[in-house]
C-alpha cells in the first residue's frame, strides 16, 4: 500500500450525502444512467475518431486541419467550465444547467444538419472553419456538462456506487448505441453528404432528446453564496488547489500524459485508408466496435473501482489503451493482408478511452473534498488541454515522417502514465 505523505491527507467528506439523498439515490442512480445512454447513443453518431476526421476530410482534407480537432476538442472543454466552476458549485439544483448544457450540445449538429440538407452537396470557402468554430462551440457545452454531472454524481451517489454507475451506463450506452446504428443502417450506409446530414440530425436531436432525462432527477438545493469570481480569480483557484491537494496533483500528471493519446484518434481513419486493401474500410462497423468496447471496458472498470479502487481501474485502462497505436500498426501492415479485416480490433480497444475518462473522474471526486468538486474537475480539464496544444504539430508530423514512429511515440507516452501511477494512493485505503 502506498505510503501517505502529511500533505497526502484525503479531506472527510462525512456527512455529504444526506440521508434524504440516500432515500432518493435509487431514482437519481436511474435517472443519471439515463441520461449518459441517451447521451452515448446521440454521440455515437459523431465519433471522433471515425465519422468526424471523414467528414472534414470531405470538405478540406489536410493533416493540419484534422490536427486542429484535439486542441479544440480540449479548448471547449477546458475554458468554459473552469470560468462556470464556482457558478456550477454554487447553483442550487443543478440538474436545470445539466438539462440546458444537453440542449447546448445538440444545437450545432441540428444546425450543420440544415447547413448540409441546404447546400446539397456543395462546399464553400469558409466551411472547414465554420465546422471548426461549431465544433468548439460543442465541446464548451460538452466540458460543462461534464463537470456538472460529476458535480452532481458526487452530491447524489455514494464514493462505493460509481464504479457501478460507469459499469451499467457503459454497457447500456453500448446496447443501446449498437442497437440504434444497426437499425438507422439502412440510412448511414449512403455516401456523400447524406451520410453527414443524417448522422448530425439524428445526433443534434437525440441529444436535444436527452436533456429530458434531468426532469427525473430529485436533488435537495444546495446552500452555497453565489458566486462572483471573475474568470481570473478561478485560474487562482485551480492553481491553490494544485499547490495545497498533492494527490489531485499526482493525478494531474497522470491524466496530462494519457490524455496525449488523444492526439492521433483524428488520423486513425486516414491511416487505415492509406494501408489497407480495397474495401477493407468500413466506418459504421468501426463505430460498432468502438462502442461494444466501451461497454464492455466499463463493465470491467466499474466493478473493478467498486471493489478494488479506482487507482487499479485506472492502471487496468491504461495498460489496454498503450496497446492500441501497436495493434493498428499491426493488423494495417502491408504485409500482413490477412489481418487486415481484423482491424476492428483497434476500435474496440479505442473504446477504452472515454471510460478512463470517467474513472479519472470518479478518482478526482475521492481525493478532493464536495466543496471543491467543480472546481477540481475544470481544473482537472485544463491541465488536459496542455498536451493537445501540441495536436496540429502532430498532423505536421504524420505528414513529414509517417504514421508509424508518430503512433509508437504515443504508446511510449501512454507507458510512461502508467510509471507514474505508482505514486497515486488508494483513497479508500486513507480514510
Amino acid at each position: 500500500m502506498d505510503k501517505l505523505d502529511p500533505d497526502d491527507e484525503i479531506p472527510v467528506q462525512k456527512g455529504t450525502i444526506s440521508s434524504v439523498v440516500d432515500e432518493s439515490e435509487p431514482r437519481n442512480f436511474a435517472s443519471l444512467i439515463a441520461h449518459q445512454v441517451s447521451v452515448r447513443v446521440a454521440w455515437v453518431f459523431k465519433t471522433e475518431s471515425v465519422l468526424i476526421p471523414a467528414f472534414l476530410d470531405s470538405i478540406s482534407g489536410s493533416g493540419w486541419v484534422r490536427g486542429c480537432l484535439p486542441i479544440l476538442n480540449r479548448i471547449g472543454q477546458s475554458f468554459a467550465p473552469l470560468w462556470m466552476a464556482d457558478r456550477i458549485q454554487t447553483t442550487p439544483r443543478k440538474k436545470w444547467i445539466l438539462l440546458l448544457t444537453t440542449w447546448m450540445m445538440g444545437f450545432p449538429w441540428v444546425l450543420l444538419a440544415i447547413l448540409l440538407w441546404n447546400l446539397q452537396g456543395g462546399n464553400f470557402p469558409g466551411f472547414p472553419a465554420l465546422f471548426l468554430f461549431l465544433y468548439t462551440f460543442f465541446f464548451a457545452a460538452t466540458g460543462l456538462n461534464r463537470v456538472i454531472f460529476g458535480t452532481l454524481q458526487g452530491k447524489l451517489i455514494r464514493a462505493g456506487h460509481r464504479g457501478r454507475l460507469l459499469g451499467i451506463s457503459g454497457i447500456l450506452g453500448s446496447i443501446f448505441s449498437v442497437a440504434a446504428l444497426l437499425y438507422m443502417q439502412k440510412f448511414i450506409s449512403i455516401e456523400g453528404y447524406r451520410l453527414f446530414f443524417v448522422s448530425f440530425l439524428v445526433s443534434g436531436v437525440g441529444m436535444l432528446l436527452a436533456g429530458l432525462t434531468c426532469l427525473g432527477i430529485k436533488e435537495t438545493p444546495d446552500q452555497y453564496e453565489p458566486s462572483r469570481n471573475s474568470f481570473w480569480q478561478q485560474l487562482n483557484e485551480a492553481r491553490i488547489i494544485l499547490r495545497e491537494n498533492r494527490p489531485f496533483r499526482k493525478l494531474v500528471i497522470v491524466s496530462m500524459l494519457t490524455i496525449t493519446i488523444l492526439l492521433i484518434f483524428p488520423h486513425y481513419q486516414t491511416f487505415a485508408r492509406e494501408r489497407l486493401a480495397s474495401g477493407e474500410v468500413h466506418l459504421i462497423a468501426w463505430v460498432i466496435a468502438q462502442n461494444i468496447g466501451a461497454g464492455l471496458f466499463s463493465l470491467l472498470l466499474g466493478s473493478i473501482a467498486d471493489r478494488f479502487g479506482n487507482k487499479l481501474a485506472i492502471q487496468v485502462a491504461l495498460v489496454v489503451i498503450i496497446s492500441g497505436p501497436l495493434l493498428a500498426l499491426i493488423f494495417a501492415h502491408r504485409n500482413l493482408e490477412l489481418l487486415h479485416p481484423w482491424f476492428w480490433v483497434t476500435y474496440f480497444v479505442l473504446g477504452m478511452t472515454p471510460v478512463t475518462d470517467k474513472a479519472i473522474t470518479n478518482y478526482c471526486l475521492e481525493v478532493v473534498p464536495a466543496r471543491e468538486h467543480a472546481q477540481a474537475l475544470s481544473t482537472l480539464k485544463l491541465c488536459m488541454m496542455i498536451p493537445l496544444l501540441f495536436s496540429i504539430f502532430v498532423g505536421l508530423l504524420i505528414d513529414l515522417i509517417g504514421f508509424t514512429p508518430v503512433f509508437i511515440g504515443s504508446s511510449l507516452i501512454v507507458v510512461l502514465a502508467l510509471w507514474q501511477t505508482r505514486r497515486m494512493i488508494e483513497p479508500r485505503q486513507h480514510e
